[in-house]
C-alpha cells in the first residue's frame, strides 16, 4: 500500500512540474502580449503629439520653406501658401507646406530687385 502511495506522490509531483512548465510558458506569452500592447499604446500616444506640432506660425513656416517672414506673409495674402487666419494670426500645417514645397519644386524662384533690374537691362539693352 505504501508503494502505491509513493507512486501516486511521484505522479503528482511529475504532474505539478509539468503544470509548472506550462505555467511558465503561459506567463511568457502574456508578457509578450502585454509588451506588444504597450508598444501599440505608445505609438497611439505619439500621434497626437506629432499632430499638435504640425500646426506652426509664420516664423517656423519661413524656416521650413526657406524664405523670409515677409515673403511668407505676401504669399499667404495672395493665397499661394496653404494657411488659415485665426484672430489675426496666420497658421500653417507643416504637412501642407511640405506638400506645397514638393508640388512647387523649381517653380518658385524669387529674384531680388537688383537681379530683376539687371535682367531687364540686359533684355532691353540696345544692341
Amino acid at each position: 500500500m505504501e508503494l502505491n502511495f509513493e507512486r501516486i506522490q511521484q505522479k503528482e509531483q511529475h504532474a505539478n512540474l509539468f503544470n509548472l512548465g506550462l505555467l511558465h510558458e503561459k506567463v511568457d506569452f502574456l508578457i509578450k502580449e502585454l509588451s506588444s500592447i504597450g508598444n501599440k499604446l505608445g505609438q497611439v500616444d505619439q500621434k497626437p503629439a506629432q499632430e499638435e506640432n504640425d500646426v506652426i506660425q509664420v516664423k517656423e513656416a519661413a524656416k521650413l520653406i526657406g524664405r523670409s517672414e515677409s515673403t511668407v506673409y505676401i504669399k499667404a495674402s495672395k493665397k499661394e501658401l496653404p494657411c488659415w487666419n485665426d484672430g489675426g494670426r496666420l497658421w500653417f500645417s507643416r504637412k501642407d507646406l511640405t506638400a506645397w514645397l514638393l508640388a512647387n519644386k523649381g517653380q518658385d524662384k524669387i529674384e531680388n530687385p537688383k537681379s530683376k533690374m539687371k535682367s531687364l537691362r540686359t533684355k532691353y539693352a540696345k544692341k
